[in-house]
């Protein structure tokens, strides 16, 4: 871990638990047996892989993309998904914080972090062509996994 990332690799943020939480929840026990990688998520991944190489300077995007985007966005993305898919709390935990006390305050701090190790890279031109590329991932991520849902692949595994 390059000291640009110290000040943001903070266990707060960390969700894969969450994340097998809720897949559990929505396909049950054994769902990383059952359901296939989407295309999509394995792209991302790559990405991130790629972007890690060398000194990582790009991955300040991604910090910026999930983590303050989720932080943000997600608890509306939270909400939206328990109304127009009815699932319950046990099935969004990805959204959730609990190592956060304050939310805003948390948001605040980050970004400064953010800001802070932004400071120390000489270019920033390619963590801006990053982040639209982060976006583009978010994005089509997203979009997958609503197709995903609206032909059953992940609710109808749930059902098995």
């Amino acid at each position: 871990l390059t000291p640009i990332f110290r000040r943001l690799a903070l266990k707060a943020v960390y969700r894969a638990p969450a994340l097998d939480a809720d897949l559990t929840e929505i396909a049950g026990v054994g769902w990383a047996d059952r359901l296939e990688l989407l295309p999509e998520a394995m792209e991302y991944a790559d990405r991130i892989a790629f972007v890690a190489q060398g000194d990582g300077a790009r991955l300040l995007a991604h910090a910026y993309a999930r983590t303050l985007g989720d932080l943000n966005g997600g608890q509306v993305l939270k909400r939206l998904l328990a109304r127009t898919l009815g699932l319950g709390a046990g099935a969004l935990s990805f959204y959730e914080f609990p190592a956060i006390g304050e939310l805003e305050a948390f948001r605040l701090t980050y970004r400064a972090a953010l800001d802070s190790a932004a400071g120390e890279i000489p270019d920033l031109a390619p963590i801006i062509e990053e982040a639209a590329e982060a976006f583009r991932l978010n994005i089509a991520l997203s979009e997958a996994v609503q197709r995903a849902v609206a032909s059953n692949i992940i609710l109808a595994s749930a059902a098995d």
